[in-house]
């Protein structure tokens, strides 16, 4: 009777004419019918039918790729199996992240079934050559400790080891001020354009610095920025009291086990669209007394009990997501949302509402805290919410922050209790560091190998975001106040731009760092105020936010290459780290001193970041040569720039800019050069060959050594280390079959005879004299 019934599904399979749905349905039945000779040939015949058809491939979803060619290979149909995986494999992997695309066109969405990896596994004869494959690939986290953070004499404070030396980081009131002031300047001139709740947001922020600061001007200032802020909500305040979510077409992926799912958030009247401006408008009266915004503050709470309403989700009442909504019902709400209600209500009980309405609220609120309460486990994880389980540290690190919220404005000591424990254990998660994972699970042991697991947001620790590890310095400043400092240092230490005063938004999920100047507005600004304000609270008044103590552009540049030769000192010979970490942290404060001196010329010489993003940034010759871009690469056409040598000669001569290029020249060829041959043996971050691009200008950079170091032997130095290094570089990296195949590193490299005459006589024997090129002369 079942091979009868089998026999039916199999004839079946023809009649399916949706190809994901015939994949669906071919592998259960190969797998049911493997041992029956006679229904696994009539699979494989079907199969055939489908799939032999290469152009078919690409139609398909990646998962339903993966398990036709299961089917495929259970059904003996090896040929068609082996083209399903080398699809999958040729044009669905990301070479960044090593994991499947969902579509061949897919840009972000990747699959996480198990039927391609299985599907790979299968069909592969050398299953040792697959293992780095299978797993997703991201660097290890860096191996460094932040030690005896500290608040000193209006200073932050900590010692920074790794394997090879011990770092005194010290960032000093002008440094926490200069982040103070981009803040405002950028608050000034771009929050108008922002959602009402990024507006509120900040708003409640810059009403943390006005309270924390003794400065007048600086409070006088973050004043007129929450009286505008709060201007704005009152006029996009809609009648029924809530506001607009402002914002249309953003995307939100969710990985599944078998498919993703892109959904967007419409344009809604959300509660917490509501919650946040009505925290702000709160805030701006108690400032300055606008009874304007806190009337429009008290309209919010109407919104909230006439327009959203609340339901019950198991046996407990929680908020709707926004008026007329029928989601709630069936899949709960989030412990977050809930949160940002019970804070605007703890606001709005603070502020002396009507009595009747004043006790409704204690009474909400106190629903909040028993909901947020009742998804915290005994070890202090807590859960997303109810339709979304998973242990996310950054949405934990905002429950915790408000729920110590709720406490301090109404008394409530079950919400402090339970954002106590919540920051235990991120504390507990918390590495030497400083950083906080943003999953709790994001590593395993499979047979004894340590293995980054991958989940919707990123890939094992990554991304490391400075807005997440903001969350946690936050909810941690009043609780845990050295593991908030650990974390601060941690992301100064690393992200922050002691130059230009700007912050990079953090590590991407594949562990790249973004390097993009003028990043400071993507990495949380609202949540960087707060922090700098926590620091003022807890200094003891050493530390005082003020947005007139700056130093100049200059000064701060030589204060931080004398202070960072001061505190190295090489660590004894004993001491070792587990695990060398990879040279963008080994060599932490000499990338720190290139990113210094990268922030002067993109703060100095221009503020778009079109311009000149490092100090190797560009090459130079007279028009177009085909070289490999890699050693193993095709012959490419390449545009040439103007030279670092032009670019600094061209206003950056002074002496500390003069000794910042050398400093930083030294740690490249060290770090990313071949004493002995000039070969470049790296990039930076440490992943691949140095493209020819990037050899070139460090070419460039050693070359304007050679021309202005301080004393002849420097200069003699560092005429054979370019001359060195571009010899390889010609003898590696043209292509022989181009003409002409001539590079010149820099315009005027002929300040040595030995690299004129390599030059010239390379180019005779390529026989291009006739060229046109240009021969160096004596």
């Amino acid at each position: 009777m079942l091979r009868h019934r089998l026999g039916r599904a199999v004839n079946r399979l023809d009649h399916i004419e949706d190809l994901s749905a015939f994949a669906r349905t071919a592998l259960p039945l190969a797998l049911i019918a493997a041992g029956d000779e006679h229904l696994r040939m009539s699979i494989g015949m079907a199969l055939r039918r489908r799939l032999a058809d290469a152009p078919r491939g690409p139609r398909l979803h990646t998962a339903h790729l993966a398990q036709a060619a299961v089917a495929a290979h259970v059904a003996g149909e090896r040929p068609i199996a082996t083209g399903l995986v080398e699809e999958i494999v040729r044009a669905r992997i990301d070479s960044e992240r090593l994991l499947a695309r969902a579509r061949p066109d897919g840009a972000s969405a990747f699959d996480t079934s198990p039927w391609v990896p299985l599907a790979i596994v299968a069909t592969s004869d050398d299953l040792s050559a697959l293992a780095s494959g299978l797993a997703p690939r991201a660097p290890a986290l860096p191996q460094m400790e932040i030690t005896d953070p500290r608040l000193d004499r209006g200073e932050l404070r900590a010692n920074l080891r790794t394997n090879r030396t011990t770092t005194e980081l010290k960032f000093s009131s002008s440094d926490l001020n200069l982040l103070l002031r981009q803040l405002f300047d950028q608050i000034d001139a771009s929050s108008a354009a922002l959602s009402p709740r990024l507006q509120g947001h900040l708003a409640i922020a810059l009403s943390d610095i006005s309270e924390a600061t003794s400065d007048q001007r600086t409070k006088q200032r973050a004043q007129s920025l929450i009286g505008s802020i709060g201007d704005r909500l009152v006029a996009r305040q809609a009648p029924s009291g809530g506001w607009a979510y402002a914002r249309s077409a953003v995307p939100s992926v969710i990985y599944g086990a078998a498919a993703t799912k892109e959904t967007t958030f419409p344009d809604r009247e959300y509660t917490i669209d509501a919650a946040v401006p009505g925290i702000a408008l709160h805030r701006s009266f108690r400032l300055l007394g606008d009874q304007r915004h806190l009337a429009a503050a008290r309209r919010v709470f109407d919104f909230l009990e006439l327009h959203v309403g609340r339901v019950t989700w198991n046996n407990r009442p929680v908020w709707r997501l926004y008026p007329d909504d029928d989601k709630t019902d069936r899949q709960g709400t989030a412990v977050n949302y809930e949160a940002w209600v019970g804070a605007y209500l703890a606001e709005y009980v603070h502020a002396r509402p009507p009595a009747d309405k004043c006790t409704r609220a204690r009474a909400y609120i106190e629903d909040v805290v028993a909901y947020s309460s009742s998804h915290l486990s005994p070890t202090g994880d807590i859960a997303y919410g109810d339709y979304v389980r998973e242990r996310r540290t950054p949405y934990a690190s905002w429950d915790a922050h408000l729920l110590t919220e709720i406490d301090r404005l109404v008394g409530l000591p079950a919400a402090r209790r339970d954002a106590e424990r919540i920051v235990r254990r991120l504390v507990d998660l918390q590495h030497p560091s400083g950083i906080v994972p943003n999953v709790v699970d994001f590593e395993d042991e499979i047979d004894g190998e340590h293995v980054w697991l991958m989940h919707r947001h990123g890939i094992g620790p990554y991304p490391i975001r400075s807005y997440y590890l903001l969350y946690f310095v936050v909810a941690a400043a009043d609780l845990d106040l050295r593991a908030a400092l650990r974390t601060l240092s941690f992301l100064l230490a690393t992200m922050f731009r002691p130059v230009t005063g700007d912050l990079s938004s953090g590590y991407f999920a594949d562990g790249r760092l973004d390097d993009r100047p003028d990043s400071l507005e993507r990495s949380g600004r609202d949540w960087l105020l707060l922090a700098l304000a926590a620091l003022a609270r807890h200094s003891d008044g050493t530390y005082v936010p003020r947005i007139d103590d700056v130093e100049p552009a200059r000064t701060r540049l030589s204060r931080f290459l004398d202070g960072l030769q001061s505190s190295t000192e090489p660590e004894p010979a004993d001491r070792q780290l587990p695990d060398r970490p990879p040279p963008s942290w080994a060599d932490l404060p000499q990338r720190r001193a290139a990113w210094a001196l990268s922030s002067w010329t993109n703060g100095e010489r221009s503020r778009s970041a079109d311009e000149a993003r490092n100090l190797a940034a560009a090459l130079s010759d007279d028009g177009m040569w085909p070289v490999r871009h890699r050693p193993d690469g095709d012959a490419r056409q390449g545009q040439v720039g103007d030279s670092l040598a032009q670019m600094l000669d061209a206003g950056l001569d002074d002496n500390t800019v003069r000794n910042a290029v050398v400093k930083g020249a030294e740690w490249a060829w060290t770090s990313l050069f071949d004493p002995r041959t000039g070969a470049a043996t790296t990039t930076p971050r440490g992943r691949t060959p140095m493209s020819t691009h990037h050899i070139a200008a460090h070419v460039a950079w050693f070359a304007h050594c050679a021309r202005t170091a301080g004393s002849p032997d420097d200069r003699a130095l560092w005429s054979g280390r370019s001359t060195l290094a571009f010899r390889h570089l010609v003898m590696t990296r043209f292509d022989a079959a181009g003409a002409p195949v001539l590079l010149t590193a820099v315009r005027g490299s002929s300040h040595t005879s030995e690299l004129r005459e390599t030059h010239n006589a390379l180019r005779r024997a390529a026989g291009v004299v006739a060229s046109g090129l240009p021969v160096f002369e004596s």
